[in-house]
Formats: C-alpha cells, structure tokens, sequence
C-alpha cells in the first residue's frame, strides 16, 4: 500500500524545481544537465557532503560526455540507461547514487591517461552511439577495468587482435598479459516489454510527485 507524504517546502523552491523537472520531462523545455541534477540538493538519503559528491559526478559525466548529450539521447531514443530509475538522481535511492559515482568515477581515472590507454575509442563510443545496449556493454567493460585497476594491473582499452578486430580489455602486470572480452545477455522481448512497463509507471509516478509537491512511499 502506499501513501502521499507531502513536502515542507516554506520558499517554495522545491515545488519550483520540481515544476520544472516535469517540464523536462514532458518535453516543454530541454533537459540538460542542470535540470537531470536538480533533484540531488532534495535527496532525503544524501548528507551534505554526499550531495555534493554527487554534484561532482554530474559535473565529470557532463565534461566527459558533452554538454548536448542528454537532448541527444532524447532526441533519438526512446529510452536509455543515462534516464534508468537505477541510474538518474530522480530516483532518491542510495544504490542510485552509489551508481552514479562510480561510474563518474571511472571516467575521471581512466581519462586521466587517455594518452597511453586508448580510453577515448570507449568515451567516443559512449558519446556517439546512444543504444542501450551499447551503452550497458560499456559499463560492463569499465567495471571489468577497474577491477584491474584496483588490483594494480595496467589498463589497455580496444587492444587490437589483427585486421579489424578487437579485444574489450588488455591487463599487463610485469611479464603478465590477459586479454578481457566481455558481453551481456540482451532481454527478450517479453523481458523488455515488462521493464519498459515498470519503468515508465515508475516514471510516472514520479511525475506526480513533482508536479504535486508529494512524496509516495510504501506503507
């Protein structure tokens, strides 16, 4: 069962951003990223200093992925990851920002040797091929490198293996060397069919939170 918590909000700012969050959501102003981090500053699960850990990785994922990004993907697609309820702040959940940090995350370090590790055939395929799953094989990808990372390999992103081909990630370690190649299972169509109803009743319910000032939770 659930019920409508309403918000105290004395300057009306909230309910102002929220207004204005509906507005990028029904397409009657662009949604950039100021407005697809708005709601970070309202977020119940968030310490200040978390909100601003927050802000900081809205700001790397805008650097890294361009300004226009967002229009673009609502221009092209009918949905994306970058829009998921386990990906976008709007979604007030901690496993939501954990997400979106580490992702942030992962594309500050890697850029940082861009030069050397061929981390720009990844951030260009991020940035210009807007499929959704393009885009989860890429997070696949990063995730894998990371793990490296943080195990103190050196990272080779798209290593070629001759002619036309390439592997997703190349470890090396002193004399060590592992190719990485990873994939995802697509959904079937029935899956794909359930997630796209889940997600758009979630999005829909959180659209009358914003237009109304409300909060729905369970009971």
């Amino acid at each position: 069962m659930m019920e409508e918590q309403h918000l105290t909000d004395p300057n009306g700012e909230t309910l102002a951003r929220h207004h204005a969050m509906v507005d990028a959501f029904e397409g009657k102003r662009p949604m950039d990223w100021s407005v697809w981090d708005w709601l970070i500053d309202d977020s119940t699960c968030l310490t200040a200093e978390g909100r601003r850990v927050a802000h900081w990785a809205v700001a790397t994922l805008q650097e890294k992925l361009g300004q226009d990004f967002l229009q673009l993907v609502q221009a092209k697609m009918t949905s994306h990851p970058i829009f998921s309820l386990g990906f976008w702040p709007a979604n007030d959940v901690a496993w939501v920002y954990a997400n979106l940090i580490q992702l942030a995350t992962q594309l500050h370090l890697f850029h940082e040797h861009i030069s050397t590790n061929r981390f720009g055939r990844v951030l260009k395929d991020l940035r210009q091929n807007l499929q959704p799953i393009t885009w989860i094989g890429t997070l696949l990808q990063l995730e894998i490198a990371g793990l490296g990372l943080r195990a103190g390999w050196e990272i080779e992103f798209e290593p070629s293996l001759g002619k036309t081909h390439f592997a997703d990630v190349r470890f090396t370690h002193d004399a060590s060397r592992l190719l990485v190649e990873t994939t995802s299972l697509r959904l079937s169509n029935n899956e794909q069919q359930a997630l796209a109803f889940y997600q758009q009743f979630g999005f829909q319910l959180m659209n009358l939170e914003w237009k109304h000032g409300i909060r729905i939770c369970r009971r």
